[in-house]
């Protein structure tokens, strides 16, 4: 008798093995064949799940990127202006463990070759510069863009910087930067 396919489990294994997959070789290494050799599975157990490469991707990404605005409301809930602005940069330098950062770095490096994450990201991007710009308050628009730069260059920065060199750009050092510039910015 064939075994009986639960769809959350396969979802949930075929996700860690993209997931896997990306954040230590690039999504450019992910492929149906690749997935299916992480799990053990012949190809056709992955297709009968994701009908095409592109659909699992797009379902890992949203999946990922949905937990990290879900994650991001809940850390600015009931907080306006700089608090919530100072909440929202804590957290996205500070909260998601390294293997998330990773993961969201080889999203932002796959991008430019893949529509289908640009697509994604694009998204995202969007939303997160709304939800930043709402956090700006009492500013004129050529002063809130420079300061939505400045926020940008130093999250990316720290983010890059707490990934490449974890035992130098630990959290206490990344949360003193965080802290000089906050204090410069008035947040």
């Amino acid at each position: 008798m064939p075994r009986v396919l639960d769809r959350h489990e396969r979802l949930r294994d075929i996700t860690a093995a993209v997931e896997s997959i990306a954040t230590h070789s690039g999504f450019s290494q992910v492929t149906i064949r690749g997935v299916a050799d992480r799990l053990a599975m012949s190809t056709t157990a992955i297709t009968h799940v994701f009908s095409s490469r592109d659909e699992m991707l797009r379902y890992v990404v949203d999946r990922s990127i949905g937990r990290r605005c879900d994650q991001i409301d809940a850390a600015i809930e009931g907080r306006h202006g700089p608090e919530a602005m100072r909440a929202l940069i804590e957290w996205v330098v500070l909260g998601p463990a390294d293997e998330a950062h990773r993961l969201w770095l080889a999203l932002v490096l796959a991008a430019p070759g893949e529509p289908v994450l640009r697509e994604r990201l694009d998204e995202f991007n969007e939303w997160w510069s709304n939800r930043l710009a709402s956090c700006v308050v009492d500013v004129d628009d050529a002063e809130r863009e420079a300061l939505l730069d400045v926020i940008d260059v130093v999250v990316n920065g720290l983010i890059v910087a707490g990934v490449e060199t974890d035992e130098v750009w630990d959290t206490s050092r990344r949360r003193r930067v965080l802290t000089t510039v906050f204090g410069r910015l008035g947040l």
